[in-house]
């Protein structure tokens, strides 16, 4: 990956004019050979550009590890049984018309090495379902509250999770975990939502930021 400064370049020293030289005639050979590159106008911008394009890259390898399990556990072991490296638990909260939807996402997420908790992989018969939501969202690093068209017309136990979200951000203390709305169509967020960043995923390619989301610290 390639990243030039965009901002004009002023020097009267000789040593750093004949750096800048190379650096151009280095930026010209890529363009001749076709090599994509990337332009920033900020140090911030840099950051942010480099950080989704290793979250990319992270992605795009962990797919491709998955295929690999998933093709040799036809001849060893099961790839339900493979498990990635978590370093964050992350809540779904979603109505259940999005569930296809939420479920990619949640398939990319674990990719990502996140553990995710969703209610249709964790529940069973006979649980109570409150209490179960409740200690999941006691025990994650961040809690995603997907919004769609679908979230009004059909909120079911949607608003009771949101409830239990608040209830748990209020009392928490020590472990202080991260409110994130989730965007899957341009919508505007309910309003208990209002004063909180949210996250759009109308693409697939606006899942690293989604991932940078919740690993930020």
């Amino acid at each position: 990956m390639f990243y030039f400064c965009k901002r004009p370049f002023y020097s009267t020293h000789v040593d750093e004019l004949k750096q800048f030289g190379k650096v151009v005639k280095f930026r010209r050979a890529l363009e001749r050979l076709g090599v994509l590159y990337w332009e920033y106008d900020s140090p911030l911008e840099f950051e942010r550009r480099l950080r989704e394009h290793l979250i990319r890259q992270i992605l795009d390898v962990r797919t491709l590890a998955k295929k690999a399990i998933t093709k040799a556990g036809t001849k060893s072991i099961s790839a339900k049984r493979v498990r990635y490296p978590s370093t964050k638990s992350v809540f779904f909260s979603y109505v259940h018309s999005d569930k296809s939807r939420v479920r990619e996402i949640a398939t990319d997420l674990k990719i990502a090495g996140l553990n995710v908790w969703l209610d249709e992989d964790e529940l069973l018969p006979g649980q109570d379902w409150l209490q179960k939501i409740e200690e999941a969202i006691k025990q994650s690093d961040a809690m995603l509250v997907f919004v769609s068209k679908n979230t009004k017309e059909r909120p079911g136990s949607f608003y009771q999770e949101l409830k239990i979200i608040h209830r748990n951000l209020r009392l928490a203390r020590n472990r202080k975990p991260r409110l994130i709305p989730v965007r899957l169509d341009p919508v505007v967020p309910p309003f208990d939502l209002k004063n909180y960043m949210w996250v759009d995923v109308f693409s697939k390619e606006q899942i690293p930021s989604l991932v940078e989301a919740i690993y930020m610290k």
